[in-house]
């Protein structure tokens, strides 16, 4: 009887240290990619280091209510996405704050070079099921 109750207190331990470092690994890994980010938007879009600063906060800021939003249960598939569509204009709008004219251009032709790939990509996934 002490065995088996010793034998389930170490099993639940690792399960617990296993998911609370699952955890801090996961949002490690999305800090190490919100930094790679901020970097090649930083060499890209030629930010200050202060740009970059507010860009970084932007952007946690927006992952931080995208997470809450499809979190929530309670919406419905719809209103999620349409606030989701709302936090994502949003962000645009702070972010578009920040830059200078010349950067919202470069911008905007790295989002349309973006588009472009993704419908390449798409169109090749397309032929490779047909």
């Amino acid at each position: 009887m002490y065995v088996k109750k010793l034998l389930l207190f170490i099993v639940v331990c690792l399960v617990v240290n296993f998911t609370a470092h699952a955890q801090t690994s996961k949002e490690q890994k999305r800090q190490e990619n919100m930094q790679k980010v901020a970097q090649a938007m930083q060499k890209k879009l030629g930010l200050t280091d202060e740009q970059t600063t507010q860009w970084k906060e932007i952007h946690t800021n927006t992952m931080t209510k995208m997470r809450a939003i499809q979190g929530d249960s309670s919406l419905s598939k719809e209103q999620r996405r349409a606030q989701l569509m709302a936090l994502h204009q949003e962000n645009q709008k702070q972010v578009s704050i920040i830059l200078t004219p010349e950067q919202q251009a470069k911008l905007k032709d790295l989002k349309e070079d973006m588009k472009a790939k993704w419908k390449e990509k798409r169109a090749e996934r397309k032929d490779k099921v047909n």
